[in-house]
């Protein structure tokens, strides 16, 4: 939310925030109820509830569908595997083995898409990510997938840092980006361009190398 607000304050405006599952966030999102969302993985399918920082000048010179402008990105992230320091799963980067329990993950992310896509594996989505680490060290997962940093502090204000590794390579690296509700755009379309703009000057200005450069 800092980047957000300091980014924001460029140009002026103080936004309000509210926490909700992402699932309920979505849907806010698609009912106009909120005026944007953060951060959120592209999707076909997600244009259909908010606007995304599209890069239309690509898409006129290639004539491709447009796509998210990477340089209006929030950060560049990686998805990692949180598992029990002794555990028997592997993951080499394309191919699961000893897989003897579920793997968790927080309901409705892209993760959870690509375990069952790919992979043919049903993620359990009922626990928060503080929950779900929490089952991993317990030896009731056997993993969490989470953002990397996310992951990360989530262990140190737990007291699991010894208990729960990383898996590498990572599970899944994406873009994050704010979406803005259809409504808001419709309605605020320069405003909304500027918004993204300014969120990318703020990146680079000032946290791109500190964030999206962790040492793994």
């Amino acid at each position: 939310m800092t980047m957000i607000s300091e980014a924001l304050a460029k140009i002026d405006v103080k936004a309000g925030y509210i926490r909700r599952p992402w699932k309920r966030c979505l849907a806010l999102l698609e009912n106009n109820e909120i005026d944007a969302v953060f951060p959120s993985i592209y999707l076909k399918e997600r244009e259909a509830l908010g606007q995304y920082p599209f890069d239309s000048n690509a898409s006129s010179e290639t004539g491709a569908d447009a796509a998210p402008d990477f340089d209006r990105r929030l950060l560049r992230v990686s998805y990692m595997l949180f598992a029990r320091s002794d555990t028997v799963l592997m993951w080499d980067g394309t191919a699961f083995n000893n897989v003897e329990m579920s793997i968790g993950a927080p309901l409705g992310y892209v993760v959870v898409k690509r375990l069952k896509e790919d992979f043919g594996l049903e993620a359990n989505t009922v626990h928060s990510p503080e929950k779900g680490l929490s089952l991993v060290a317990e030896g009731h997962l056997a993993a969490y997938i989470i953002e990397r940093n996310i992951g990360r502090e989530l262990l140190a204000r737990s007291g699991l840092v010894n208990e729960i590794v990383e898996l590498k390579p990572a599970f899944a690296e994406y873009d994050w980006y704010m979406m803005i509700s259809h409504k808001f755009y419709s309605e605020n379309r320069e405003f909304s361009e500027e918004i993204w703009s300014e969120i990318a000057t703020y990146r680079r200005q000032s946290i791109e190398d500190l964030f999206e450069n962790t040492p793994e």
